[in-house]
């Protein structure tokens, strides 16, 4: 379905139209013969009113109940029927502390943050069913997927992916502001940054798409500890994306994390935060720059030191080590 330019002008201002065009919910297409058609973005479109009618729902459960664990299961179940349902899920939480529903909004980031993933080791016989286009739906036998490099299956990651997206901007009590209280004000915020960065698994939106259509990404599996993306791919994950936001407008405070899992040595949320920073060193922003530098200074003996214990790990296994060692060579400090 699309509507030529023409004929929504005669029916909006050129600021309503483009408003509608900045919001995200439509895009402006040029066909042959400069023509200019309209196009409904439904994937969109669908989540921007999924949030409402989530809020809703909610809301009425929670006036009937105050168990929060089935006001949080119903929330996860709705946000997953849409295609971002993890932008779904954060904008809910966003509605309901727009409409200063603060009770129902803390208790639902803390049942989120109870959310127990399982990890099942991917083992012999293990099939995977996908749609092919033209070929319909093809069975894929992972036993020829050498051991080391299986990695593991995860039950549902939403729960982390909504919260990743909620740290986006720095979070901050009305209770720490009103009372002055500047020394800990991020002290939840950084708290959520820590376990979301933490996570064992790659913290991406579940593909919708067929087999050909999906994106490929680089990753490496670090045994017994996780599966990390490749630094070659960029920022992949929204929680990286969110410790990028937030080492723009509150560095000190990101200086504050990394240097706290330098000291418990969370590898898993230090690479998160290495590909965040890596190229701020090159930034015109000069106290961001030398901020950058100053984390790749400190971070390299830490990573070294950390592949050093998976390379011994995998001492007996020449493949596991020379991949590890390629590894390290991607690294760029």
């Amino acid at each position: 379905m699309h509507c030529l330019r023409s004929y929504l002008k005669s029916k909006f201002t050129n600021k309503e139209l483009n408003d509608l065009l900045e919001s995200g919910l439509i895009t402006e297409k040029l066909l042959a013969n400069d023509l200019k058609v309209i196009i409904p973005k439904t994937p969109e479109i669908l989540s921007y009113y999924g949030i409402r009618y989530i809020t809703q729902i909610i809301l009425l459960l929670n006036k009937e109940t105050k168990e929060i664990e089935k006001i949080s299961e119903l929330f996860t179940n709705l946000s997953h029927l849409f295609e971002y349902s993890d932008i779904v899920g954060v904008g809910v939480l966003f509605e309901l502390d727009r409409i200063k529903e603060y009770k129902l909004f803390s208790d639902l980031v803390n049942e989120l943050l109870t959310h127990s993933y399982e990890k099942n080791q991917i083992k012999d016989g293990t099939i995977v069913r996908m749609y092919v286009p033209e070929k319909g739906l093809i069975d894929l036998n992972l036993d020829k997927i050498p051991k080391e490099e299986r990695g593991y299956f995860i039950n549902d990651n939403l729960p982390y992916l909504i919260l990743s997206q909620l740290v986006a901007k720095p979070l901050a009590t009305d209770e720490d502001i009103e009372s002055g209280k500047i020394e800990n004000i991020y002290d939840l915020h950084l708290s959520l940054l820590w376990k979301i960065g933490s996570y064992e698994g790659i913290l991406s939106r579940t593909e919708n798409r067929n087999l050909n259509e999906m994106v490929e990404f680089k990753s490496h599996y670090i045994n017994e500890q996780g599966t990390i993306i490749s630094s070659y791919m960029g920022v992949v994950e929204p929680i990286v994306q969110s410790i990028q936001n937030n080492f723009s407008s509150i560095p000190n405070e990101i200086e504050r994390l990394y240097r706290g899992a330098i000291s418990e040595n969370n590898y898993l949320l230090l690479w998160r935060i290495y590909i965040a920073l890596k190229d701020y060193k090159n930034s015109v922003n000069k106290t961001l720059s030398e901020k950058a530098k100053q984390f790749l200074l400190e971070y390299k003996p830490v990573f070294a030191k950390w592949m050093n214990s998976v390379i011994i790990q995998n001492d007996e296994n020449p493949i596991a080590e020379e991949k590890l060692k390629k590894f390290v060579d991607e690294m760029e400090f």
